[in-house]
């Protein structure tokens, strides 16, 4: 018992210094895998048998590995397919091991220990970099690939776990509203724009934008980020002006028509004669889509292009290999032609599954990083070396990794996401600005009523509804009634066909609500029926909806009686036991049905 207690503080400090050594060297990330791997297997021999699920994220690490793994078979001896293989452990391994260890509680410490740890990093980079300038007095050191050469270190990788640790030290910075974070956040701007990345760099402008201006409200730490971000971009502007100087924007979609070991290639124009290069193989091998010509023959095939095309100099040009061995540059590319359309779609689903079952209280952050994975997927195959392997899983994991989320639960919040935004795009789109203009007209008050509602688990959430009374003071406290003076004609006319629930499929994208679920009540009413009902509140296990089994059959609207609400409970109660998307899709075909036909 004393071992454990122990392992349970040491783990949140070996879980911070296991994602820092990303930035180090390869064999030392991988002494900490293993590290952690050891103290996860304890847990998990520890552990009850009985409390243990499969975690959602491992399950879809694990079916993008298994795209991967297929390929043992239809390619058995290849080489470079074993090699390839081998890096993919890590989508088994990392999230397997996030998931043994409890790190709710101690997922500031572990992000303080990141973005302090990554500026300490930043500084040694710049220390390094000054001595390497006072040998040599060129101040090239000081940039790109350069400035992270003593860890044999990748522009653009870096980038990304700096602007990671970036992110950590501005959410931490609002959150304990503390200015001791001005210093790691300016080591770490200075050192992601010395970087020069193109993309991390305009990644970066959006970063201090919104939080210097939209989450940080205090007018002098507005303006000390401010300053921060203009003296880093004075010290590189110059070479990040050259950096984008350097794309040819004569013939931006165009491939060269002839290449030899002569012919300059700036970063964009490299990338777009690759990810041209994946489609040529893309058509070449139409027949094999299905479940791709795996990694190891794709990258042969790729390097085979390379030669013919002249991109491969040989070794007698002052000993360069041009560009052999190099990957697609397009996450995206790179996943179609090595596991085919299933490998882009479990790519997809692993990209997806982070927005679907993170916690609200973390969900900026989560949202922010991975829209960092999206983007930059498409500039990089970062899952094709192990820095980027590492990174993306270990840094969802810490947020995602003991989610055990049911299957029909991510099957629910994937649909009410695309029903959400199929609605949002192809009706409320043209639908609210209309309906907006008509009550403007007839309350010549705003159209949007925003009111407190009580969602999942008793959480309190705001709910938005077209507004269909006129102004008073108790909207608040009384829900409307039979015969209710403060409806408008046009009001009652909203509320009969249930336009007025229109906006809350704006509730359903955030995640607030969802299409079909038990109806979220009034504060207020929520407390009085909770008097009279024995665990009413109980109903609430699952997020609230738009509609649900009581409004499928005609319950909507003003209670009359304690019998009414009672009945409400019992079918709320009902769907939140035996939910699933077949149920979803009969409660909504009820709803429509009986709408149309409401009197």
């Amino acid at each position: 018992m004393k071992a454990q207690q122990y392992i349970s503080k040491i783990t949140p400090t070996l879980v911070g210094l296991f994602l820092l050594s990303i930035a180090l060297p390869l064999k030392i990330n991988t002494a900490f895998i293993y590290c952690l791997g050891l103290l996860a297997l304890y847990y998990f021999i520890k552990r009850d048998k009985k409390t243990f699920q499969i975690p959602v994220f491992f399950a879809v690490s694990l079916l993008f590995a298994a795209t991967h793994g297929i390929h043992y078979w239809i390619q058995a001896g290849n080489e470079q397919l074993n090699f390839e293989l081998e890096k993919k452990l890590s989508f088994l391994l990392i999230p397997l091991f996030f998931s043994a260890f409890n790190m709710k509680s101690t997922l500031t410490k572990i992000m303080k220990l990141v973005a302090l740890g990554a500026s300490f990093i930043a500084a040694f980079l710049l220390l390094f970099a000054s001595f390497q300038f006072y040998k040599s007095a060129e101040s090239e050191v000081y940039y790109y690939h350069n400035l992270v050469s003593i860890v044999s270190g990748n522009a653009i990788y870096y980038s990304l776990f700096f602007s990671i640790a970036l992110l950590f030290a501005f959410e931490l910075m609002i959150t304990n509203k503390k200015r001791v974070y001005i210093l790691p956040i300016t080591l770490l701007t200075v050192v992601i724009l010395l970087l020069s990345s193109k993309l991390f760099t305009v990644l970066l402008v959006f970063l201090f934008l919104y939080y210097s201006l939209i989450q940080v409200k205090s007018i002098p730490l507005k303006s000390s980020l401010l300053l921060v971000f203009i003296i880093g971009f004075a010290l590189s502007f110059q070479k990040i002006s050259d950096r984008f100087k350097e794309i040819d924007r004569s013939n931006l979609l165009e491939t060269k028509q002839t290449i030899n070991p002569a012919t300059a290639f700036d970063g964009f124009s490299l990338r777009k004669e690759l990810i041209l290069i994946g489609l040529e193989l893309q058509v070449e091998h139409a027949s094999q889509m299905i479940v791709g010509i795996g990694p190891g023959i794709c990258q042969e095939k790729l390097n085979q292009k390379l030669i013919d095309k002249q991109f491969y100099t040989g070794e007698n040009a002052h000993s360069k290999s041009g560009f052999y061995n190099y990957n697609f540059h397009n996450q995206y590319v790179q996943t179609l032609l090595e596991t085919g359309w299933v490998g882009l779609l479990s790519l997809s689903l692993m990209l997806l599954t982070p927005f679907l079952i993170v916690e609200k209280d973390v969900r900026r952050i989560v949202f922010f990083m991975n829209g960092f994975f999206l983007i930059g997927f498409l500039t990089e195959s970062f899952l094709s070396r192990q820095m980027g392997i590492v990174s993306f899983l270990s840094f969802n994991s810490l947020f995602v990794a003991q989610h055990n989320i049911t299957i029909r639960l991510l099957v629910k919040r994937i649909f009410d996401l695309l029903f959400s935004l199929i609605v949002i795009g192809c009706l409320l789109s043209w639908l609210m600005p209309l309906l907006s203009v008509l009550i403007i007209l007839d309350l010549k008050s705003f159209p949007i009523f925003v009111q407190k509602r009580v969602g999942k688990n008793g959480k309190i959430f705001h709910c938005f509804k077209l507004r269909t009374m006129k102004k008073n003071t108790i909207n608040e406290h009384l829900p409307a009634q039979i015969d209710d003076q403060r409806i408008t004609k046009f009001g009652a006319f909203l509320r009969k066909y249930a336009f007025d629930e229109l906006p809350q499929f704006f509730n359903v994208l955030t995640g607030s609500m969802s299409v079909v679920g038990p109806r979220p009540l009034m504060l207020s009413d929520e407390e009085k029926f909770s008097k009279m009902i024995p665990n009413f509140s109980s109903r609430l296990t699952v997020k609230p909806g738009i509609t649900g089994f009581a409004q499928a059959f005609g319950y909507k609207g003003y209670v009359g009686s304690r019998v009414d609400i009672a009945n409400r409970y019992r079918l709320d109660k009902k769907y939140s036991q035996t939910y699933s998307f077949w149920l979803d899709m009969k409660l909504i075909f009820f709803t429509i049905k009986t709408v149309l036909n409401s009197k």
